[in-house]
């Protein structure tokens, strides 16, 4: 049985970079997003420059039971997921209060709530067929709270903890669960995000080099990985500064 990848937001950004990353290392993928003609256009690409398969799957995160939908795909078509990446997200710049409260509740179903359901259904699978890994894209965000991005900023702390339990409940099934926190990355995030000229934003890291660093940790099994040149000291700062004046420090980056 061929050996599959599942990328989740593949269609740009990091999710593209991973989908070419785990082609180059023979994988056969399976690619979804919302852009089905970015999907379509990187599954004839990926083919005639690797020769794998690529399975693309158009769906939105954001939408209950899409997860659902995914993990049926993959049993129809008897894909073997032996790598799981969960890319997709977003965030949103703005006061709460402000913020359009159907947008954060989406940002927390993509974020938050389709991860937990990929992550159920793919790590029981990967039990059943003896092993497997799983890439869980957090964010330098988890590090601390964040005014002006409030829940983007939980989620990724969210999606930070829920890594480092998980990992420690699934090491003795051969599974091993990476959580990945990146600092700023080149991509259409900050843009999507309305936080394109923020301070945070200034040194953005290029996309297919972070790829490649996440990619590297998830295939060594390490848990907990800040990327990043600023991100250790950063970690370090968060631990020894009282979060109310971290938060106050995020809210000044972020604009």
């Amino acid at each position: 049985m061929s050996k599959f990848a599942l990328i989740t937001g593949a269609s740009s950004g990091l999710g593209l970079e991973f989908a070419k990353i785990c082609a180059e290392f023979g994988y056969d993928l399976v690619i979804m997003a919302r852009n089905l003609a970015n999907l379509n256009a990187l599954k004839k690409e990926i083919e005639s420059k690797f020769g794998v398969r690529v399975f693309v799957f158009g769906c939105d995160l954001s939408l209950i039971n899409s997860a659902k939908k995914i993990y049926d795909f993959c049993q129809e078509n008897g894909v073997k997921i032996e790598i799981l990446i969960n890319n997709a997200g977003f965030g949103d710049h703005g006061e709460f209060i402000d913020c359009d409260l159907k947008k954060q509740l989406e940002m927390v179903q993509v974020n938050i709530a389709s991860l937990i359901e990929l992550t159920h259904y793919f790590a029981n699978l990967m039990i059943k067929f003896g092993g497997g890994k799983i890439l869980n894209i957090a964010s330098a965000a988890a590090l601390s709270a964040g005014p002006k991005m409030s829940v983007y900023y939980a989620s990724k702390a969210f999606v930070r903890n829920f890594s480092l339990a998980i990992s420690e409940e699934l090491k003795d099934k051969n599974i091993s669960v990476t959580a990945f926190c990146p600092g700023p990355v080149a991509t259409n995030f900050g843009l999507n995000a309305n936080v394109g000229n923020a301070k945070v934003f200034a040194r953005s890291d290029d996309a297919n080099a972070v790829a490649k660093r996440a990619f590297k940790a998830m295939q060594k099994g390490k848990v907990l990985v800040y990327d990043g040149k600023f991100m250790g000291i950063a970690n370090l700062l968060t631990r020894l500064v009282p979060s109310s004046i971290s938060a106050k420090v995020t809210g000044f980056l972020n604009g």
